[in-house]
């Protein structure tokens, strides 16, 4: 944009429940300054720090959120304006933290072929241009980009975008 933008920024505790991400809100971390004026074309520095001094076991996933507030003056009958998000992972993980041991399962579910990433490690894994193989030359592809994490300690599903016709769930 040419013109300034107002941002909230917050930071949300991250897990996940039966293969779904979770996010809460946390006092354990912080992040400074909690709103922002971004000029056009400036640079900005923001700092985020675990305020929680309970010592850190394993590995603790957030997610740090930037949000584009609305603009009032921007507001124009019959117009829709758009706001943009970032989500940003966040983590912080002890020496101790054992490394990611994921196994994965594949099944069919409403149509669908759903793989579930299972870690009993304690450090994320970040997956990325999953693919799932039948095994007699049916492929599909959950993706070209970042598909999500399998964080630690925790299960992910990565279901397919589409019925699977043919695929041996």
């Amino acid at each position: 944009s040419n013109k300034p933008v107002n941002t909230q920024l917050r930071v949300f505790r991250w897990t996940q429940v039966n293969g779904q991400d979770q996010y809460a809100e946390t006092t354990d971390v912080a992040v400074s300054p909690p709103m922002v004026t971004m000029r056009p074309n400036g640079e900005y520095v923001i700092r985020v720090v675990r305020t929680n001094r309970a010592p850190i076991r394993g590995e603790e996933s957030y997610r740090l959120v930037a949000d584009e507030l609305p603009d009032p003056e921007a507001k124009k009958a019959g117009t829709i304006n758009l706001l943009v998000r970032h989500s940003v992972p966040v983590f912080f993980r002890s020496t101790a933290a054992t490394q990611p041991n994921v196994t994965w399962n594949i099944a069919k579910r409403g149509g669908r072929i759903v793989v579930e990433g299972h870690n009993s490690g304690d450090r994320r894994v970040r997956v990325a241009r999953l693919k799932a193989d039948d095994g007699a030359g049916n492929t599909l592809n959950y993706g070209d980009g970042l598909n999500g994490y399998v964080l630690g300690k925790s299960s992910a599903t990565f279901a397919s975008r589409a019925a699977a016709k043919g695929f041996a769930g």
